[in-house]
């Protein structure tokens, strides 16, 4: 019984300490990756992470992804994207209060045309 608590404390204090607590988990304040779905409009910065049913407002960072998405010829409007971040507590943010979260991108990893 000693072995197993002290193994499952060394997993959680591991898990705490490397900042991964699975996939699909939001850690505010922590700065971490996730991909998932940016679509820019008026009015709309929207980042879907693909683990959560949730969406985000970019706050700051949006300037690297339109740079990221933009083509010869035009520019994309949605884009799967990976990138790193801060993710805020839960709340309501961007236009009209609308988000969950809101995400400050720090780095663009990958952006390409959406994923079906």
């Amino acid at each position: 019984m000693r072995r197993k608590l002290a193994a499952a404390a060394l997993c959680v204090a591991w898990s705490a300490n490397a900042g991964w607590f699975g996939p699909g988990i939001a850690q505010p304040g922590i700065s971490k990756a996730y991909h998932g779905h940016y679509t820019y409009r008026p009015e709309v910065r929207e980042f879907k992470p693909c683990d959560l049913d949730e969406r985000w407002w970019v706050q700051s960072g949006a300037e690297l992804l339109l740079d990221q998405m933009t083509r010869p010829g035009g520019s994309l409007r949605e884009a799967y994207v990976e990138v790193e971040g801060i993710v805020s507590e839960r709340g309501p943010f961007g236009h009209l209060g609308a988000y969950d979260r809101q995400l400050e991108i720090q780095k663009v990893s990958f952006a390409s045309a959406p994923r079906k």
